[in-house]
């Protein structure tokens, strides 16, 4: 079940015949490269011809302005679908168009009679099979229709409007013969006497033309007046579908849905909240008068947190909730109708419904380069790519041209560092992911700062701030990259000892783990040019810094990061006699989570001998296990680690735990009885 699937089956009924909340514009929440484009296109797919939907991408074409974008969407819905008994029409929509396209008279029935004219010219040299043509080829169509709509709306009318008057006959054309298509052409008086009789849509059409008021809004109306008549009179229940309807809904029918992609410039901006605008003024008829029933579900990709939504939906940075409690933001998979009429219910002024992006499926993962299993091979790009689609693309290509490639462990050692910096595959992943206004400083002056950030953010009990006179900049790098959704519950990734030592206990937000890698390689290569640069940090001088705190478990965490192994071990033998075991699992968890540069510079194995030799003379019986434990936990949490084959890491760790209930000088060992069971085959 894929979480396209599961959303559409959830989310998209509707009670037939009940009164409606009105329809979410869901926000698709995921940081840049996380897949959204993919699960829109995706969903458009699982909707398939049962569910009315389109898919409106800004980028594609490029250049579309929110006006063209309206039209595009009314074209995109006048297909044949499934459990409509007639074909959607867009009357006004196509009129507000061809009003825009031309300059109408004052007077009404001046104008009305110009309306009716002016229909006839459109669609005299539209050819009977032009809608079949469209049918059969309706993407290109689409985005010709679009591109022949684009500048419409220029204010005031003048050469701006004329240089797309020609080019946007035929498009409006083709809306509103899709509009007339049952009748004849000969007989389409008929159907503009009826259509024009209403005058306060001619009074709308002469504003329109003379631009009197905001066009966008007018015709972002009309549309929505559209889908009203449409979803009043072409809607019928469903009898057969896969929507997980309660038993209680006897019949359903279908919200129609609009999937927006690509909306992060100023035309997709433009649309979204020209949209949620007329929305919500349909919405506020006032007391006496219920609103037409807006069928309209908006789902549009989204990489930026927005501030407001804060008042009714829990941060995606909050593990907690806080008080008042706010609704918790659910992964696309377990969006339901269910809650988002609580949500609506609770606060009537909402009008976004953000999700998070699930995590792609574990066969989603980039080409297999020759000479790697496959399952190595998906194991070290989930590892490294944190699950971000365009990471695991981007590492499938470093690997396939690299040249160690072929070769396991140093092909993965070499993975993001070049010998020419700038191709170094962590600059190109910084450059592209991190938020713009941090990238107007250099990257080897972002590069620590996001580091301290991201390791703050783990420490037990941490705040959000770090000593500003340290790091002036560590409070607007965590702002920018918590409104880029570069930091989130979401993005953790729990290691096996987490709920040994935490239960149930939400895991705290963390920076995204192919982030955090990119930076981590940053300052390790960085640090060998620290020298030559003012004011510059190296891998040692920054975790010898964040070190110097008074708590025992992030004096201990950034010890580990700066090879103090010995001090570390001996940290954490004081502390296994003085803390209960779950305590004292749960200190492990976090230390062992410290950043580590040795994968990335030689062998695990030689890392590993190098730690912990074969013969420890003058350790004890508990230092020798805890030893064991603190370096094969520090390394294989490393996504560079490569194990050797022959090596069975989890049998070790599990001997070390074993070992350590021998020697406790307590009668409660669940909790280490309960670690070792972490990592038994």
């Amino acid at each position: 079940m894929t979480a396209a699937h599961m959303f559409v089956r959830q989310m998209l009924w509707r009670p037939a015949g009940a009164r409606r909340t009105p329809e979410p514009v869901i926000a698709l929440l995921g940081p840049l490269g996380a897949g959204k484009t993919h699960t829109l296109r995706a969903i458009s797919h699982e909707c398939d011809s049962t569910i009315v939907h389109a898919l409106l991408d800004f980028a594609n074409p490029r250049g579309i302005d929110p006006f063209a974008a309206v039209g595009f969407v009314a074209f995109e819905m006048m297909r044949t679908w499934r459990n409509l008994p007639k074909d959607p029409t867009f009357h006004r929509v196509g009129l507000s168009l061809l009003a825009l396209n031309e300059v109408l008279p004052e007077n009404r029935n001046a104008a009305r009679a110009k309306i009716a004219q002016l229909i006839a010219e459109y669609v005299k040299d539209t050819r009977e099979g032009r809608r079949a043509v469209r049918v059969a080829d309706v993407a290109n169509a689409s985005v010709r229709f679009a591109l022949g709509v684009t500048g419409i709306g220029a204010t005031p009318q003048g050469q701006a409007v004329q240089a797309v008057y020609e080019q946007a006959k035929p498009a409006i054309a083709d809306l509103l013969q899709g509009s007339a298509r049952r009748l004849a052409l000969g007989r389409s008086e008929r159907w503009l006497a009826e259509l024009l009789e209403d005058a306060t849509l001619v009074d709308s059409l002469i504003t329109l033309s003379r631009r009197r008021h905001e066009p966008l809004h007018h015709l972002m109306s009309a549309l929505l007046a559209d889908l009203a008549d449409n979803a009043a009179r072409r809607t019928i229940p469903v009898a057969k579908c896969r929507c997980l309807v309660p038993r209680d809904v006897h019949e359903h029918e279908h919200a129609w849905v609009l999937l927006v992609d690509n909306a992060d410039n100023d035309s997709g901006q433009q649309f979204l909240a020209a949209l949620v605008q007329a929305r919500q003024q349909r919405v506020n008829v006032g007391p006496d008068r219920e609103p037409d029933h807006d069928p309209l579900l908006v789902v549009t990709a989204v990489d930026q947190w927005t501030a407001a939504w804060g008042h009714w939906w829990q941060r995606p940075w909050q593990a907690e909730p806080d008080s008042p409690p706010r609704q918790r933001i659910p992964l696309l998979s377990t969006a339901s109708f269910d809650q988002w009429t609580h949500a609506h219910g609770v606060a009537n002024a909402v009008a976004w419904y953000p999700v998070w992006l699930d995590p792609p499926d574990s066969g989603e993962t980039a080409q297999v380069p020759t000479g790697w299993a496959d399952d190595a091979f998906g194991a070290v790009v989930r590892r490294l790519s944190g699950d971000l689609p365009a990471a695991a693309k981007e590492i499938g290509e470093q690997f396939m041209t690299h040249p160690s490639a072929a070769d396991f462990a140093s092909g993965v050692r070499s993975l993001l560092f070049d010998d020419v910096p700038e191709n170094a595959l962590w600059q190109r992943a910084l450059r592209a992911n991190l938020p713009d206004d941090l990238l107007v400083r250099a990257l080897w002056r972002v590069v620590p700062d996001a580091v301290a950030v991201a390791c703050r953010l783990v420490e037990p009990g941490a705040t959000d701030d770090l000593d500003p006179a340290t790091f002036p900049e560590a409070a607007r790098t965590l702002r920018l990259l918590r409104t880029n959704l570069w930091i989130s519950t979401f993005a953790a990734r729990p290691s096996r000892l987490w709920s040994v030592g935490n239960g149930d206990a939400a895991h705290p937000a963390v920076l995204h783990p192919w982030l955090v890698r990119c930076l981590l390689a940053g300052l390790a290569a960085e640090s060998a040019a620290a020298e030559r640069r003012s004011g510059a940090w190296t891998w040692h001088s920054l975790f010898t810094g964040l070190s110097e705190v008074d708590s025992v478990g992030p004096g201990l965490y950034y010890q580990l990061a700066s090879d103090r192994f010995d001090d570390v071990v001996a940290g954490l033998v004081e502390r296994f006699v003085a803390d209960d075991h779950r305590t004292w699992v749960r200190l492990l968890d976090y230390v062992t989570g410290a950043p580590c540069r040795w994968p990335a510079l030689e062998s695990t194995k030689k890392s590993v001998a190098r730690l912990v030799p074969d013969d420890q003379p003058g350790r004890t019986p508990v230092q020798a296990p805890v030893a064991n434990l603190v370096a094969l936990l520090w390394l294989c949490r490393d996504p560079l680690t490569v194990p050797n084959q022959d090596d069975d890491w989890d049998t070790k760790i599990h001997a070390s735990f074993i070992r350590l209930i021998g020697v406790s000088t307590r009668a409660d060992t669940s909790a280490l009885e309960e670690a070792a069971e972490q990592f038994t085959h």
